[in-house]
C-alpha cells in the first residue's frame, strides 16, 4: 500500500530500467505519482533558513562528514533535504525513484547535484530512494526495509579473486542499516 513517487524520467538507453508501473501498480497494491522536478525545486527555493540550520545540525550528527566538503555544497545540500521532506510529507510517500538530466540551468543544477545526502536520510527513515529512475530497485529496497534488512541502489563494480571480494558501490544514496558506522559524506568531484 505505499505511495511510490517516480520524479523526472528513466535514464535514456537503459533498457533493462523501464518499468510498467500499472503491472506494477496490480501485482503489488501500491500507488505510483508521477512528479517533475520543478515541484521539488519551489520547495526547494522556499525552505526556511531555521529548517536548513537545523538539518546542518541534523547531518552533522548522521553523518561522518568530510572535512573536504565545501559549506556552499553543505548549504545547499541542507536546503535540498529539507525540501526532499515536505516533498515526500506532501505527497505521503514511502519510497521515491528519480532521475534528472538539466539543460544547464544552474539554478536546478544546484538542486540536482546536491540530493543525496537528504536522500541518504530518507532512505535512513524507512523511504528508500533509487536513482536512475529505478523503480524495480526502489520496490525491493522497500521490500528488504519492511522485513529489516536495509537496502541499498549499488552495482557490481569488480571481483578480486585473489582476495576472494565483491566490490559493490554507486554514487547514490546509501542505507545506514547496512553501513559500517556512519555513512560517509564526502565530496564526489568530477573528472
Amino acid at each position: 500500500n505505499t505511495r511510490v513517487g517516480v520524479m523526472g524520467h528513466y535514464y535514456n538507453g537503459m533498457l533493462d530500467v523501464y518499468s510498467d508501473i500499472t503491472m506494477l501498480a496490480s501485482v503489488f497494491g501500491c500507488h505510483f505519482e508521477l512528479m517533475e522536478f520543478g515541484g521539488l525545486k519551489k520547495l526547494f527555493d522556499e525552505a526556511d533558513t531555521k529548517a536548513i540550520s537545523e538539518k546542518k545540525d541534523h547531518f552533522r550528527k548522521w553523518f561522518a562528514v568530510s572535512e573536504e566538503c565545501a559549506a556552499d555544497d553543505i548549504e545547499n545540500s541542507a536546503r535540498c533535504s529539507v525540501a526532499l521532506d515536505r516533498l515526500i510529507e506532501k505527497n505521503r510517500l514511502g519510497a521515491l525513484a528519480y532521475y534528472y538530466e538539466g539543460e544547464g540551468d544552474s539554478d536546478y543544477e544546484k538542486v540536482v547535484t546536491t540530493l543525496i545526502p537528504g536522500m541518504t536520510l530518507l532512505t535512513g527513515r524507512n523511504i528508500p530512494v533509487a536513482g536512475e529512475c529505478e523503480i524495480k530497485n526502489v520496490l525491493a529496497m522497500k521490500i528488504m526495509d519492511l522485513f529489516g534488512a536495509g537496502g541499498s541502489f549499488s552495482e557490481f563494480y569488480l571481483v578480486d579473486f585473489e582476495k576472494d571480494e565483491l566490490l559493490l558501490g554507486h554514487d547514490g544514496p546509501a542505507h545506514s542499516g547496512i553501513a559500517e558506522g556512519k555513512v560517509g559524506l564526502v565530496p564526489l568531484p568530477v573528472f
